[in-house]
């Protein structure tokens, strides 16, 4: 009988372990998911943002991202444990995660609850504890209860039936508990616990989406390290981060030459900080998009050293391509946070950097060269264009939350246009020097894919 009991489990584990999706559509699911359950909770409980208003893209941009971070989260504990392929955990984990759209349905018609969820507060939960009347449903309702407690049973199920040992579910069980605990109490964070009190407490959105997008590529940088030992190292190799610092700098130039932003750990400086990270991360995403395409079209014309992702098969061209495309759509996502014109300069960037990856232009010193100079001149008016974000006026509903970006000056088109002779005189060396158009290794997309089959 327990035989049978055990045959029968799994047979269900392996249903939702068969590979359903890909990479990209994988992001569009999760993304769906997330989207989903941020419009049933906005139209059940009367969240101020359920009219989709641009006044709210950055709450709407931290919660999708929050469901990305538990994602990876929630798969990289169980590869941990259980030592499983990473394929078949993110398949199941995908289809479980459909479980998120539940609980404001439950709370709202079943538990008739009004109340919308909220992040635990460390204060308010101190408070709680002192006073020895913990209500954990003033955060949440019993949907959200039931939604915590299902993940954490069906995980650590998932993890007793594939390694049998009860010592590891166990393990699964409070790990996740404390990730999820985590995540939800971003209050954990001194800094932000001190910049969400008061009238500036909504200017922490923006910060929440630089925190919980720098959680994200934490713990994916773990996960690819847990999957293959030599991922990460092959990673560094192909997208060489060196080659990041130019761009850095020049955005750095742009916001701080453009002095229209305070920095500060001053409360009222929370939201700058926040628009200053997602335009730091615009440009990390855009510079992580053109190097995969280069890289791409490097493995094409067999230009590429055999350590690196598709040479050392440990990515096939189409998934490349399809890790490219979701490195420029989150780059314009978040630039689209900051502000229309960010969103086209990154557009611009991204296609700079497709026609500079092109046989035809690296080829050609001088084209070469003015692509990469353009492409200088458009990280710079990036960093430029950061807006700040503010508040006015002392209580709500009198609040108002303002979002500006500097005009273009003498000054900006000045800097610009030196910029542009910096990465044109830089692009023109490494040309001449070979770097853009000679091959260190010549190898067939024949020889990439055999690798990729061996791996």
């Amino acid at each position: 009988m327990k035989g049978k009991a055990s045959d029968i489990a799994d047979k269900i584990v392996a249903f939702f372990e068969k590979e359903r999706f890909n990479l990209l559509t994988l992001f569009v699911w999760v993304f769906a998911l997330s989207a989903i359950r941020l419009w049933t909770e906005a139209q059940l409980f009367n969240y101020p943002y359920k009219n989709f208003s641009y006044d709210y893209i950055f709450t709407y941009t931290h919660l999708i991202i929050f469901g990305y971070a538990v994602g990876i989260g929630a798969v990289l504990i169980m590869k941990i444990l259980t030592r499983e392929r990473v394929v078949k955990i993110v398949n199941l984990s995908a289809l479980g995660g459909a479980i998120a759209v539940i609980p404001p349905l439950v709370d709202y018609f079943i538990f008739r609850r009004t109340e919308p969820y909220r992040y635990i507060s460390l204060d308010r939960m101190m408070e709680m504890i002192a006073r020895g009347q913990f209500d954990l449903f003033e955060f949440g309702g019993f949907g959200l209860l039931m939604e915590i407690s299902l993940i954490l049973v069906l995980s650590s199920l998932y993890v007793y039936i594939k390694t049998r040992s009860p010592m590891k579910g166990i393990a699964n069980f409070f790990l996740f508990f404390g990730f999820i605990s985590f995540m939800v109490i971003p209050t954990l964070n001194p800094v932000i616990r001190i910049w969400s009190r008061g009238k500036y407490g909504n200017l922490t959105q923006p910060v929440l989406v630089v925190y919980f997008l720098l959680i994200a590529l934490i713990l994916l940088i773990v996960l690819l390290r847990v999957c293959k030992k030599d991922f990460v190292s092959s990673i560094i190799k192909t997208f060489q981060p060196l080659s990041l610092i130019p761009f850095v700098i020049v955005a750095l130039a742009g916001f701080f030459l453009a002095g229209h932003v305070s920095l500060g750990i001053s409360p009222a400086c929370a939201g700058n900080v926040g628009t200053f990270g997602i335009g730091l991360f615009a440009v990390f995403f855009v510079w992580s998009c053109n190097r995969m395409v280069l890289h791409m079209r490097d493995a094409r014309y067999g230009l590429s050293d055999k350590d690196k992702l598709i040479s050392g098969g440990m990515l096939t061209v189409k998934q490349s391509a399809r890790i490219a495309v979701i490195l420029g759509i989150i780059a314009l996502a978040l630039a689209f946070n900051l502000s229309v014109m960010e969103s086209l300069l990154v557009l611009l960037a991204i296609v700079l950097g497709v026609a500079y990856s092109t046989k035809v232009v690296r080829t050609k010193k001088l084209l070469s060269s003015t692509i990469m100079g353009l492409e200088g001149l458009v990280v710079f008016f990036m960093g430029w264009f950061i807006p700040s974000y503010t508040v006015e006026g002392d209580y709500p509903p009198h609040l108002k939350f303002i979002k500006s970006s500097p005009a273009l000056s003498n000054t900006a088109l000045i800097a610009g246009l030196i910029i542009f002779c910096i990465f044109f005189i830089i692009g023109f060396v490494l040309s001449t020097k070979g770097h853009v158009s000679r091959p260190k290794t010549k190898l067939s997309l024949f020889d990439f894919k055999e690798r990729a089959k061996k791996r």
